[in-house]
């Protein structure tokens, strides 16, 4: 046993300087006038004998692995992450130009509605002008036809005034005259103003022409005009010259009583 030993190992050196063939393959070549040899051997001891130690050596009695320094990462992107990356940026473009496009909208509506309040307003206060304008033309033309109808009556008075036949009713002292408590029957009782002044002696010079012999009397007692006829000493004379006076239209004709003028 121990030269079996002693001879494999004596080959094994030889087989470590041949690169041509293994000591095992060395001993099973068949030589001429040389026996044959078996041999028969697990795995491991080939790898030993034949010098395949790098096949037997365990993944613990490998040399630690040295740390492999990396190099810094350029991330290369593919075509494919380029469109993608593109298309995102188109699609944030568009949503930020639609936001643009949606806020300018609304400005402009903003802005529309602000020009039609304020064309409202000021419609309104055209209006409101023109109608205080017209209010304002409406009452100077009431004012002027106002103005121009007195104007007119006060013309067509001093006319008639002009044209009425002249009646001397001035105060005549008759000897044998003396006041008495009697009647008279009033036929007009207007105001203060000029024109019932001229209604008053309108109304007298049209009884006078009328009854030539019964006295006139046209005075102003306060705070009015008055037209008075007669002096009558009993109430039936009175009545018959107030139905008189009013058959010449004087309707509101009433009598009176007072102090009348008569003759001894």
């Amino acid at each position: 046993m121990k030269r079996i030993v002693i001879l494999l190992l004596s080959l094994m050196g030889v087989a470590l300087t041949s690169s041509a063939q293994t000591f095992t393959q060395h001993l099973r070549q068949q030589q001429t006038g040389k026996g044959k040899i078996t041999i028969t051997q697990t795995k491991e001891i080939d790898n030993l004998v034949n010098g395949n130690v790098s096949e037997t050596v365990s993944p613990q009695q490998k040399t630690p692995a040295q740390p492999v320094k990396t190099a810094p990462q350029t991330v290369k992107t593919t075509p494919q992450s380029d469109r993608t990356a593109k298309s995102d940026s188109l699609q944030k473009l568009r949503d930020r130009q639609k936001a643009e496009e949606e806020k300018k909208k609304q400005a402009e509506k903003a802005n529309e509605d602000r020009r039609a309040i304020e064309e409202a307003i000021a419609m309104q206060k055209r209006a409101t002008e023109k109608a205080a304008d017209e209010k304002a033309a409406e009452e100077k033309r009431q004012a002027a036809e106002r103005s121009a109808a007195e104007k007119r009556a006060a013309e067509e008075a001093a006319e008639d005034e002009l044209h009425i036949p002249t009646v001397d009713m001035r105060k005549k002292v008759m000897r044998g005259a003396h006041k008495v408590t009697g009647y008279r029957v009033q036929a007009f009782a207007g105001g203060n103003t000029r024109a019932d002044k001229i209604k008053a002696q309108q109304a007298g010079n049209a009884i006078k022409m009328r009854f030539p012999d019964q006295p006139i009397y046209v005075h102003f007692y306060s705070p009015r005009w008055i037209c008075r006829v007669g002096n009558y000493r009993t109430l039936g004379e009175a009545e018959q010259m107030l139905h008189s006076v009013k058959a010449l239209g004087y309707k509101s004709a009433i009598i009176v009583k007072g102090k009348i003028t008569v003759f001894n």
